[in-house]
């Protein structure tokens, strides 16, 4: 599996995560589903910051 397929299922997890604490806020704590969906999407923008400076590194 190439690194940019790796990337994308992983970001594609995080998105998923984030979605889910987001649509769950209703039924459990909210606040911790606020944090939880916050670290999700730090999680993949850290990911596609590394995934785009590896490409520029590449170049």
């Amino acid at each position: 599996m190439k690194r940019s397929d790796e990337f994308k299922r992983l970001e594609k997890s995080f998105k998923a995560l984030e979605k889910m604490f987001a649509e769950t806020e209703d039924y459990i704590d909210a606040e911790a589903c606020k944090i939880l969906s916050k670290i999700c999407r730090g999680l993949y923008e850290y990911a596609r910051r590394i995934e785009d400076m590896k490409k520029k590194v590449r170049a």
